[in-house]
């Protein structure tokens, strides 16, 4: 009875502890998670994992911030009291007062702590006043934060944003290759001032022409311009004599392409490239609910090639819009597909072709191994 009472005790003095420190740096919830082993991946951002060793503190709070920085945007820094330092020409950071964006740098320090450290963490979401944090190095025990959350505007912590140019202005690293090549190959060249914007149905199209005529080069048809009421444009029409895209009464070229409607293009293209009859993932999931019935055969052909994958739940996000970036990565897939599909005399293999352009860091490791 007596070892019972202490073990309740102790327990009670760590949760008393650990609520009265989360307190003190303005934290309004979080979610501990139990770290079972060393480079344990506790919350991910970008494809960026956080990582906890089990009985060190080897994964300090500012070598994530510094690993994001470098993995997604290709960028040295290192830290001051004065804030993040740029080690790379043309960019700096900035305190800044506005609402935090996802990716923006967040900092308490030390005497907002009331210890003799500050802390470095990066934004991962915010909304409506409650901003949600990734970071390594915030725990007790052997249970780490995961997506604590923090109220804004804060009094402890101080928030900074890369400056001298949108991060938007140059891909992330697991889309760089794939920009790369497209550029080499003259894929998609006017699209370069903002990476991870939504992609346009009439822009990702003649990126999609431009990658299907370097496989293989087709003959132009400029003659039926006027086949949708609102676009005269040649490529569209190209893309409907190829059996790409089906001709009705609007094509509505300036609206954002969807994840369910890009997959009706590659689809497409595939078929039109004599591509189809390989089935690489043959354990893939069939298409959820979120995919609309005159997308289900394409999006399933998609996902049996891996073009897509869904996301953790399973959801293959249909609605959701592509980036430029994505579409990037998408035309080099199908183009690196193509060559692999023809060098080929036996059946490609999931070993063959990247996993997905939904899987970002997987997408690293693909380049990395393709050269």
């Amino acid at each position: 009875m007596r070892l019972s009472k202490l073990i309740f005790a102790a327990v009670l003095m760590l949760l008393c502890s650990i609520s009265a420190a989360a307190g003190f740096e303005g934290t309004d919830g979080v979610t501990y998670v139990p770290i079972t082993g060393n480079d344990y991946v506790v919350d991910r951002l970008d494809g960026v994992p956080a990582l906890y060793n089990a009985y060190d503190s080897y994964y300090q709070c500012s070598e994530y911030v510094q690993r994001y920085y470098l993995e997604v945007y290709g960028i040295e820094m290192d830290f001051s009291a004065a804030g993040p330092n740029i080690k790379t020409d043309g960019f700096s950071f900035e305190a800044v007062s506005t609402e935090p964006r996802t990716g923006d740098v967040a900092y308490i320090p030390a005497y907002n702590r009331g210890k003799s450290y500050g802390h470095w963490a990066i934004v991962k979401d915010y909304c409506s006043g409650t901003v949600t944090l990734i970071e390594q190095n915030w725990r007790w025990s052997n249970m780490a934060a995961c997506e604590r959350k923090i109220s804004w505007p804060s009094a402890s912590y101080i928030f900074y944003r890369l400056t001298n140019g949108e991060t938007s202005s140059f891909p992330s690293c697991w889309a760089k290759d794939a920009v790369d090549q497209c550029r080499e190959l003259n894929i998609g060249s006017t699209l370069h001032d903002n990476y991870r914007k939504p992609i346009t149905r009439l822009e990702f199209c003649c990126m999609l022409m431009e990658t299907v005529d370097c496989i293989s080069p087709y003959t132009k048809n400029n003659d039926r311009l006027f086949l949708f009421d609102d676009t005269v444009s040649p490529v569209i029409s190209d893309a409907v004599s190829l059996g790409i895209i089906s001709q009705s009464s609007c094509f509505r070229p300036d609206d954002a392409i969807t994840r369910q409607e890009a997959a009706v293009m590659m689809d497409g293209a595939v078929s039109a490239l004599g591509l189809n009859g390989q089935n690489i993932n043959t354990n893939a999931a069939p298409a959820d609910d979120t995919v609309s019935e005159w997308a289900l055969e394409a999006v399933e052909n998609m996902l049996s090639l891996y073009f897509f994958v869904g996301d953790d739940s399973g959801s293959f996000m249909a609605n959701e819009d592509v980036e430029v970036q994505h579409a990037y990565v998408l035309m080099m897939y199908l183009y690196n597909y193509a060559q692999d599909y023809h060098a080929s005399t036996i059946r490609l293999t999931a070993a063959d072709v990247a996993p997905s352009m939904w899987d970002f860091y997987s997408w690293e490791e693909y380049f990395k191994i393709r050269g």
